[in-house]
């Protein structure tokens, strides 16, 4: 009984933890996205590139609510993703038919967002 009970409890604990693969990563940054929370986009990128970001959310604040919305990651998916050692790269579709591609890089055992680009 205690075995299973200790069993639940390390699933429990360990589904609650921090993304810890690359698609997971892209995933939650992509949905900060979506939801124009740039300061929990910035805790997923890597230091080099959290310039754009701030380039990006200083205009974000000088446009009308409507022009704003436009910023918005609309009706995205992950599509794919690859990896080769520490360099991953994570497709994804938004908008139905614009692609797009999200870089991250592993730094000690941590996946960060280095790029984002649209196609």
């Amino acid at each position: 009984m205690k075995l299973g009970v200790f069993a639940a409890l390390v699933l429990l604990l360990a589904s609650c933890g921090p993304p810890v693969g690359p698609r997971e990563v892209a995933e939650k940054y992509l949905e900060a996205l979506a939801t124009l929370d740039f300061a929990r986009a910035a805790g997923y990128m890597a230091n080099e590139g959290k310039t754009n970001l701030e380039v990006i959310q200083q205009i974000h604040a000088t446009l009308t609510p409507e022009e704003q919305e436009k910023f918005r990651l609309h009706d995205w998916q992950v599509t794919g993703h690859q990896q080769l050692g520490t360099r991953a790269t994570v497709d994804f579709l938004f908008e139905k038919t614009k692609v797009g591609q999200v870089t991250l890089l592993n730094y000690a055992g941590t996946w960060k967002v280095v790029a984002r680009k649209t196609f």
